[in-house]
């Protein structure tokens, strides 16, 4: 992710910082990872593919929401200055809103 990298070239920021963003920017991976598998599934659903076992994105989501949390919580939440902090409480909101509408629509979301 490009912030990661700008936040690791840059000079000025404490390697304790850059540490955290770079562990911030291991977890965005997995999430975004998470998040396209769950995109991906979803568009099958929209073109009318059958899913195999039912359409489950309970473990996808899971995945992204951990992840996510990891980064806001473990790593940015001990910089509150950061602009990446607001960023990842964003994230984390937008994809807990996904997964709570998907269990009011009725997608299998799974415990």
């Amino acid at each position: 992710m490009s912030w990661v990298r700008n936040a690791l070239g840059n000079a000025s920021i404490p390697i304790e910082d850059k540490a955290a963003y770079d562990q911030c920017g291991c977890s965005y991976h997995e999430a975004n990872a998470a998040m396209d598998r769950t995109w991906r599934r979803l568009a099958r659903v929209r073109t009318r593919l059958p899913e195999r076992c039912g359409l489950d994105l309970g473990a996808e989501y899971r995945v992204a929401l951990r992840s996510l949390r990891a980064c806001r919580d473990d790593h940015l939440a001990k910089m509150p200055d950061s602009q990446l902090l607001g960023m990842a409480k964003a994230d984390y909101d937008r994809t807990q809103v996904a997964y709570r509408l998907g269990i009011l629509i009725g997608i299998k979301i799974g415990v």
